[in-house]
C-alpha cells in the first residue's frame, strides 16, 4: 500500500517537473499564480464579464433592429474589449492597493465594482427600451435614459 502511494506522489511530481520544462507550463504556471491571487474578487469580475456581455448582445441586437444587420461594426465591437480591459484593470489594481494595504474588506473594489456595473445596466436598460418600448418599468424611467438612448441611435 505504501509502495503505491510513494508510486503515485513520484508520478505526480514528475508530471509537475514535464510540465514546468515546457514553455506552455510556465505560462500555465504563471496563469494559475495569477488567477488564484485574484480569487478573492472572483465573483466580482465574474459578474463584471456577465453585464459587459450581456450589453454587448443587447448593443448588436440594437443595431440589428434598427438599422439591420449590415451595419454592425468590427470597431464597435472591439470597443467592447477595450472597455473589458480598462474595467479589469481598475478593479485589479484597487484589489493589489487594497491588498497591500491589508484591507480584508475590499470596499473601494466594491464601490468601482458597483460604479462600473451600474454603468452598463444603464446602457442595457437604455437597450431594452430602444428594443421594447411598450415594457412598463422602462416606460417610467424612460426620461433619465433619452441621452443614452440617443447616443445608442446616433441622434
Amino acid at each position: 500500500m505504501e509502495n503505491q502511494l510513494l508510486l503515485v506522489l513520484m508520478s505526480i511530481g514528475k508530471a509537475i517537473q514535464n510540465l514546468i520544462h515546457s514553455a506552455y507550463g510556465v505560462v500555465m504556471v504563471c496563469f494559475t499564480f495569477i488567477f488564484s491571487y485574484f480569487m478573492p474578487i472572483e465573483e466580482l469580475v465574474n459578474i463584471m464579464l456577465i453585464i459587459v456581455i450581456a450589453d454587448l448582445l443587447f448593443g448588436v441586437w440594437v443595431v440589428i433592429k434598427t438599422k439591420g444587420i449590415n451595419h454592425i461594426l468590427s470597431s464597435r465591437l472591439r470597443d467592447t474589449g477595450i472597455k473589458l480591459f480598462f474595467y479589469l484593470f481598475f478593479l485589479m489594481i484597487s484589489f493589489l492597493i487594497e491588498n497591500q494595504l491589508s484591507a480584508d474588506s475590499y470596499i473601494s473594489t466594491k464601490v468601482i465594482f458597483a460604479f462600473i456595473s451600474s454603468v452598463e445596466c444603464v446602457s442595457i436598460a437604455a437597450s431594452m427600451l430602444i428594443i421594447a418600448p411598450n415594457m412598463p418599468f422602462l416606460k417610467i424611467i424612460s426620461f433619465f435614459f433619452q441621452s443614452e438612448i440617443a447616443k445608442k441611435l446616433g441622434i
